[in-house]
């Protein structure tokens, strides 16, 4: 996924959104984490929605991002976990 990103022209923040919209958790949890590497600050309110998802895969990458990102708002949802 990261190798398809790379070569993409395209505006990479409508793009995530697209994958994020995705039934599949691989690519939910991939999307995320590729958000939080490319620094992608402005996507980290969607990314606290899935902070609190019940697949434990996509929890963390949340959890990675939105700290990476340095989205305080997610904090305290983070401690009540």
């Amino acid at each position: 996924m990261q190798e398809i990103l790379a070569d993409y022209s395209g505006d990479k923040e409508e793009f995530y959104k697209e994958l994020l919209k995705n039934e599949d958790p691989y690519i939910i949890r991939n999307s995320i984490l590729m958000i939080g590497d490319t620094k992608l600050k402005h996507l980290a309110p969607i990314i606290d929605k899935y902070i609190n998802s019940t697949i434990e895969e996509i929890c963390i990458a949340a959890i990675k991002t939105v700290g990476r990102l340095k989205y305080t708002r997610s904090f305290n949802k983070i401690i009540k976990l």
